[in-house]
């Protein structure tokens, strides 16, 4: 009851924030000026992450002083802190490209080796744990493009790792989850309704960060790689097969861009909040999977596994029936 009411308590936190966040951000004139990669022809406000930032600090404190919480809590939501802190600066002023990869690895290594500390797992799941930290921040950053996008990510992730947690008798886990869905919930309506907020780095940040940290304690914790990566599986496949595609071009991977599928859609007319949906789908599909591996015995885990495999599959293929029904119509494909 103590986790749902925290995370009640983060989507209220949340859902409010902006109402004095957005006039911080406008007097500092904090704006997402539109380039190759972006989705919108004019300047927005961006950094509502702080609202998520807020939500979330409000939650976890409202689990800290209900009950002694377990120290993997704390390291949750310092990473997230941490994380928050260095979107926040990229917002605000900018940050060198070096500097931004060098914290977000210094924060995957603090965060992958407390986690091991309390949880176990030993050398391997620091070193790969604190690699996927630092990656996710990016591929979070990466891939939130169009509006809604994000959040809904957060809220299908959440809720799989918060059910997890629950099922498999994980408090902090379902702490985690749950409040991870319920501040990008909370966000959601003022990124998809006309509130005119971005999330800017230090949301994409925060996301990457929370959804990295808890993928990595499910780990050290011993809980299906199925289950873990299922609910992240199509952001994976998404970047990673657009940043190959890329690299084999001989383009420069970090550049401004708008060649991952899901942008591809949009490109075609599909409204964001049309192709946020489809993708948040896909990924609830693709947690599904994850999900059932929980409780499939070891002989029979390919049914889940094959499972996943589908989801991914079909996701890259709707694009792919998508683009070639577009361009039969006339129009170029991009990227």
């Amino acid at each position: 009851m103590l986790i749902l009411v925290s995370a009640a308590v983060g989507l209220l936190g949340s859902l409010a924030a902006p109402l004095f966040i957005k006039p911080f951000l406008a007097k500092r004139e904090v704006l997402d000026v539109p380039n190759e990669r972006s989705s919108h022809a004019s300047p927005v406000l961006r950094g509502g992450g702080l609202a998520v930032v807020f939500g979330a600090l409000i939650g976890y404190l409202t689990y800290i002083l209900g009950m002694e919480a377990a120290g993997i809590d704390f390291v949750v939501i310092a990473t997230v802190l941490a994380a928050s802190l260095i979107g926040w600066i990229e917002d605000d002023k900018g940050l060198p490209a070096q500097i931004r990869a060098i914290l977000q690895l210094v924060i995957g290594v603090a965060a992958a080796g407390a986690v091991v500390a309390l949880l176990g797992g030993g050398p391997v799941v620091w070193i790969l744990g604190a690699v996927a930290i630092a990656a996710y921040i990016n591929v979070a950053n990466f891939m939130d493009g169009i509006n809604g996008i994000s959040a809904l990510h957060g809220l299908v992730v959440g809720i799989a790792y918060g059910a997890g947690g629950l099922a498999e008798g994980l408090p902090w886990l379902a702490l985690g989850g749950f409040v991870l869905a319920a501040v990008f919930t909370g966000f959601l309506p003022w990124n998809i309704f006309g509130g005119g907020l971005f999330l800017g780095d230090v949301g994409s940040y925060v996301l990457g960060a929370f959804v990295a940290v808890l993928a990595v304690g499910a780990i050290a914790s011993g809980l299906s790689l199925l289950f873990v990566f299922g609910p992240i599986a199509i952001y994976l496949a998404d970047s990673g097969f657009t940043l190959i595609r890329r690299t084999l071009r001989g383009e420069k991977w970090y550049e401004a861009h708008r060649t991952h599928q899901y942008q591809l859609l949009t490109t075609y007319g599909a409204s964001h909040l049309t192709v946020s949906v489809f993708v948040a789908l896909a990924s609830a599909a693709a947690a599904t999977a994850g999900f059932i591996s929980l409780s499939t015995a070891e002989s029979a885990v390919w049914l889940p596994a094959t499972m996943l495999a589908v989801v991914v599959l079909s996701y890259f293929l709707i694009v792919d029936v998508t683009r070639r029904r577009f361009a039969s119509r006339g129009l170029s494909e991009v990227g």
